[in-house]
């Protein structure tokens, strides 16, 4: 039951830290050359923060040993005999690309991978939302340019961490925009704020 543990950190110049692990088993069975039954994979229960990868039962003529799910390049250790996996982010993922895949391995150390799924959640666009960008200020100050509607600073697709968006405000950092509101109606205000991804010099903000 001896296995080696490759450990593989990559540190940024800011101490952010991510760390891969790769387990590497010695085959026990040099006779066992079948591969596991290739299972099939789908992504359910898709929503604004979360969605369920579930995967056939995988089967194998000796015995599963372990299985990977490899999800954005990022290798999540699963248990033998799982079948799905939970995600769940504390931000909207709409528009987040995903690929998704899980690798069985058997005794011998035999392997069988499933189909690689992508997939992405479309823009989420509510049709009881008012967005800003589609209301006319009561006053605006921008200390450099103006304020775009809809797209970044610089007239680009609005995008934060590679996350891109259909709307919003791309304005300076200093920056001052009113809306009056008397006599309307509303429940809550809802936003992300970030700099945006063309900005590939460092930034900042509050």
């Amino acid at each position: 039951m001896y296995f080696y543990r490759i450990i593989f950190t990559v540190t940024d110049a800011n101490g952010l830290a991510e760390k891969f692990i790769k387990d590497i088993h010695q085959k026990c069975n040099e006779t066992d050359t079948e591969a596991p039954q290739k299972p099939k994979i789908s992504v359910e229960n898709f929503d604004a923060y979360h969605f369920t990868l579930k995967w056939t039962t995988p089967t194998d003529n000796v015995g599963i040993k372990s299985q990977y799910l490899i999800l954005n390049e990022k290798t999540i250790r699963l248990l033998g005999n799982q079948t799905s996996y939970e995600y769940t982010s504390n931000f909207l993922i709409e528009n987040q690309p995903f690929e998704a895949q899980v690798i069985i391995v058997d005794s011998a150390g035999n392997s069988a991978k499933t189909a690689k799924i992508k997939f992405t959640r479309p823009p989420i666009i509510c049709p009881d939302l008012l967005y800003l960008s589609d209301k006319t200020p009561k006053s605006v100050f921008n200390a450099i340019g103006t304020i775009q509607k809809d797209k970044s600073h610089d007239g680009n697709t609005l995008s934060l961490n590679g996350i891109t968006f259909a709307k919003g405000l791309g304005v300076h950092a200093s920056s001052i925009i009113e809306y009056d509101i008397t006599n309307e109606s509303y429940t809550n205000f809802q936003a992300k704020i970030g700099i945006d991804d063309e900005r590939n010099t460092c930034g900042s903000m509050i």
